[in-house]
């Protein structure tokens, strides 16, 4: 609603004991000639306070609203109109989606009203709450944010507010040990201090391009900002920050926390939750032209002949797959609804779900012929069987309000009960804004696989993405274009600790040149079975991904996690040198083999181990390693890329599986256990395919480890919560030990009852039976190779673990406590400690 206030208004509530008016100022000759520069908004001549909104007018004639949320959130909203609209204005009137999810009007039924207060000096105007206090200088209205609760100014402004036709620029100081994160999908880069990042579309896909601009930043200082706008900004963060975007209005938000996750998740709780993928999402999807004359290759394809063909290859590989994207969108279409549904059919029999692209609007459009690829119906095609969408940059690459709202109505489209019964969606895009997370997964672009840059890029940028509200993220497997072996395989083995991953098969190569298909299996041995090893280790982690993925929507906190993230208080991880490797959430730290050199030599270098007092263990072989150190020289073969679980970590598992619709529920939980003094994990679980998950229909079961000498005792507590549609409750249970001593002794209680196991001699004997155990003493990693190739003779082989079965309970009325006596998981290793800076002092930890 616009709201001008008249001068009789104003006049008349400097009366009313409520409102608060501070000072009326007029105009002198130096304020008159001062006002002669347009851009200056001038001094303050007047304050207002209605309620926890504060009204400031300049001689300049502008002025600006401050509308306080919370203690520690608010909108500073200057207009040279007053007329403070509640939006800003779309680039086109049929773009009706919001950026913000929750208004003034949400917050304060959630919070109440924030008691904000006005106070002034000789020197100075300060709005304050008990949290946050906002100085306004009387000489030339720069202003600067206090943090009451450690009394720190958090910014201050180099140069005030400052508008012209077309442009509104913040002026900042910034201190030497401040950080600065944000600006959204920045391709290459997440840690913004000294450069400058673009707040707009365009630019191509490669490092510097902003795949997904967000017009949010945030300063390790303690505060995070948010421009409320649909206009394209530069934010340039060098010593004096300036950050401008092309209109003629200022208009932010500012969060104020004590940590880097907090205020992400201030920032998403205004323009909402990033939305939770369903289930099969996080597996292998495959797209490319099925249907008509394909572009590249151009021979005839048909949706029931040579895509269910390429679909049948990956069951018959032994490949996990989730979803499949039978056309391109690019003059390539389904054939009809009869044809797409058939063919949903017969993937969906497979246990894969069905996608289309999109290069156009979603509903009918009247000028286009009937048999047009172009001419979609996106209801029709999700009651056919259609459960994802990519939006492809030929239709939403005019970006900012148009792709938000395109985004919104897909999302919609996907989960209408008419359509689906309220199915889950799924939506990949680009080109993405403020609150496209509520809505869609980001996808990097189109990029040239085959080179190490592909590679080098990409951890970076999926860190960058998760700092900036968006965790949910992917690119294509060694790029649409080129492709080379040992850079797919690469890609495959670190994209299988990251969210989404994309075949973009059809565009690589032409003709009857099939050499770069974008597949698992397409450079043969031994590249094949490694992929393999890697998308199965992915599908068996799938509890554990899924419930991080689940943390990333509740709390904001990403999967994929920069190293700060987890280790605040760490000196050596806010800048750039820990830029290429990540947190694969709390549990896993992961360092991509990501340049030539190091591959060659067979290693991984400059790998950062945080926490002195923390021990770090090699996933694929055991090894342990002390925190507080870089790790060179690391043994990374053409198979391994180096993973390493924190010590006391709890990882649950799900079995071999190649499609997440091939589990039912009923199977054990697994549940990989590295015990180290006290530890828990809180596994989630929902239906994983429809929007149930919202309304809380979900369970949530903790696994605790305490070690005592030698003695560690597991439990699984009892699943809590209100369940959801398909639960099954009499599930067993399966234990992964890592333990380095033979035990003494295990033993088990269901329900507080004693649970008598025997002890396994093989591990056939041990798969095939249940209330068992079985001490495997070099557990071998290398399960799933192709039979008779040379990779199968490698040998991947782990530290010892102690594998225990219980059998089926009720997981909702019993609790299964393991006890092993005779614990030791200890190995001895030494690694020289390297010189860390000092650490940022703004923030402190989140715990």
């Amino acid at each position: 609603m616009l709201r001008k206030r008249n001068k009789q208004k104003r006049f008349a509530s400097i009366f009313l004991s409520f409102l608060l008016v501070i000072s009326l100022i007029p105009l002198s000759a130096a304020d008159a000639e001062e006002n002669s520069d347009t851009s200056s908004i001038g001094k303050v001549s007047r304050i207002q306070k209605e309620g926890s909104d504060i009204y400031l007018d300049f001689s300049s004639g502008k002025g600006i609203k401050l509308s306080f949320l919370k203690d520690n959130v608010f909108r500073l909203h200057l207009d040279p109109s007053s007329e403070f609209p509640e939006y800003p204005t779309p680039n086109k009137p049929d773009h009706v989606t919001k950026i913000v999810d929750k208004d003034k009007n949400d917050y304060q039924k959630e919070y109440g009203t924030v008691n904000v207060k006005v106070k002034e000096d000789s020197d100075f105007y300060r709005i304050y709450t008990k949290i946050l206090e906002l100085k306004i200088s009387k000489t030339d209205s720069k202003m600067s944010m206090i943090n009451k609760q450690n009394n720190k100014v958090i910014w201050s402004e180099k140069e005030p507010l400052s508008l012209e036709a077309n442009s509104a620029v913040q002026t900042l100081n910034t201190k030497d040990g401040e950080y600065f994160y944000g600006g959204g999908q920045q391709n290459g880069y997440y840690s913004h201090k000294n450069n400058k990042v673009n707040i707009s579309i365009g630019g191509g896909w490669d490092a510097g391009a902003a795949s997904s601009p967000v017009p949010f930043y945030l300063s390790t200082e303690g505060y995070g900002v948010m421009r409320n706008t649909f206009k394209p900004g530069v934010y340039n963060f060098s010593k004096t920050a300036t950050f401008s975007h092309e209109e003629n209005r200022f208009d932010a938000y500012y969060f104020v926390e004590d940590s880097i996750p907090e205020i992400i998740n201030e920032y998403t709780e205004l323009t909402g939750e990033a939305a939770l993928m369903p289930e099969y999402a996080f597996y292998l999807g495959h797209a490319d032209c099925f249907n008509g004359t394909h572009n590249g290759h151009k021979d005839q394809r048909t949706l029931l002949g040579k895509g269910l063909d390429t679909l049948n290859q990956y069951v018959e590989k032994d490949m996990p797959l989730g979803w499949f994207l039978p056309n391109d969108g690019y003059g390539c279409g389904y054939g009809g609804l009869e044809n797409l549904e058939k063919f949903a059919d017969e993937a969906n029999e497979k246990d894969v779900e069905v996608g289309l692209w999109t290069q156009s609007n979603l509903y009918p459009d009247p000028s286009l012929p009937e048999d047009s690829p172009l001419r979609r119906d996106l209801d029709g095609e999700v009651k056919a069987g259609v459960r994802a969408v990519k939006t492809d940059v030929a239709w939403v690459g005019q970006g900012y309000s148009m792709a938000l709202n395109a985004t919104r109505q897909a999302a919609e489209g996907i989960e209408k009960q008419e359509n689906s019964g309220g199915a889950r969606p799924f939506v990949i895009s680009l080109d993405g804004w403020a609150g496209t997370q509520r809505y869609a997964t980001l996808w990097s672009g189109d990029q040239y696989g085959g080179e190490w840059e592909y590679i080098r890029m990409h951890i970076p940028t999926y860190i960058g993405a998760g700092l900036s509200g968006n965790p949910n993220v992917g690119s294509d497997m060694d790029g649409i274009f080129g492709g080379d072996p040992v850079i797919q395989t690469r890609d495959f083995q670190w994209k299988a600790f990251s969210p989404i991953q994309i075949d973009m098969d059809g565009w690589a190569s032409s003709g009857n040149d099939y050499s770069k298909s974008k597949n698992p299996w397409n450079f043969g041995e031994p590249y094949t079975s490694i992929n393999r090893m890697y998308l199965k280790i992915k599908a068996q982690m799938m509890p554990y991904i899924y419930t991080i993925a689940e943390e990333s929507t509740s709390t904001s906190m990403p999967s994929v996690r920069g190293m700060m993230l987890e280790y605040p208080e760490d000196p050596f991880t806010y800048g750039t040198d820990t830029q290429y490797q990540y947190m694969w959430g709390p549990n896993l730290l992961i360092a991509p083999v990501y340049n030539e050199k190091d591959h060659a030599a067979g290693v991984r270098n400059g790998i950062y181990l945080p926490d002195s007092e923390q021990v770090w263990i090699d996933y694929f072989t055991g090894e342990q390693y002390q925190g507080g150190a870089v790790l060179n020289n690391f043994d990374a073969p053409l198979w391994k890329t180096p993973v390493f679980v924190k010590n006391g970590a709890i990882i649950p598992m799900a079995p071999e599986n190649n499609a997440i619709n091939e589990l039912d529920g009923s199977e054990n939980r697994i549940f990989d256990i590295y015990p180290a003094g006290k530890s828990e994990f809180t596994l989630y679980e929902d239906d994983g395919k429809t929007t149930d998950y919202k309304s809380g229909k979900n369970t949530k079961t903790r696994i605790s480890s305490v070690v005592a000498n030698d003695k560690v005792k597991i439990t699984v507590h009892k699943a809590k919560g209100k369940g959801y549609k398909g639960m099954v409750k009499e599930r067993g249970t399966e234990f992964l030990v890592n333990t380095r001593k033979q035990p003494e002794s295990v033993t088990v209680k269901v329900g507080g009852k004693n649970n008598k196991l025997r002890k396994a001699l093989t591990e056939e004997e041990y798969s095939r039976s249940e209330n068992v155990y079985f001490y495997n003493e070099s557990p071998n990693l290398n399960k799933y190779s192709t039979e008779g190739s040379e990779f199968a003779k490698t040998k991947v082989t782990t530290a010892p673990k102690l594998f225990v079965k219980i059998a089926k309970t009720d997981i909702t009325k019993n609790q299964v406590m393991l006890t092993v006596n005779g614990f030791n998981n200890t190995q001895e290793k030494e690694v020289k400690d390297t010189e860390v800076p000092d650490v940022p002092y703004g923030l402190g930890a989140c715990r």
